[in-house]
């Protein structure tokens, strides 16, 4: 989910086993006008688009020209500090390694505790005629 103020920039999202890459697409954006930071859980990026020299005032209905702020929200845990941004040819691409947790360690079961809970389920038998008698 995205909310942004000024004219909505396209976005593309893609999780990998590593990360999520973000590729925002902003034809006609300098690359100095443009600004990214994490805040909480939503990546922000800000920037301006300025009119050619000379444009008309309808130059290009297409572009949206001025200032805009988007946030992204980020679902899950990303590490900020190691964000990796590359700006090229009107595109903006982000990665932002996930916050790795160490793994949880598997419970072992005991025998014991096993046999009690499959005492308790009924007989195959008696699910068949349940199922039979439904």
């Amino acid at each position: 989910m995205s909310k942004h103020l000024g004219f909505h920039v396209p976005v593309g999202r893609v999780f990998t086993t590593d990360g999520v890459q973000l590729r925002f697409v902003v034809p006609g954006v300098r690359e100095e006008d443009i600004r990214l930071w994490v805040e909480a859980d939503r990546l922000v990026v800000s920037g301006k688009r300025i009119p050619p020299a000379g444009a008309g005032r309808l130059s290009d209905l297409a572009l949206h020209y001025g200032q805009f702020i988007q946030e992204e929200r980020l679902p899950v845990a990303v590490d900020s500090t190691a964000m990796r941004v590359d700006i090229h040819h009107g595109l903006v691409d982000v990665f932002l390694p996930f916050v790795h947790r160490p793994a949880l360690a598997s419970v072992p079961q005991k025998p014991a505790m096993l046999a009690r809970a499959m005492r308790r389920l009924p007989p195959p038998s008696a699910l068949t005629r349940l199922a039979a008698a439904s």
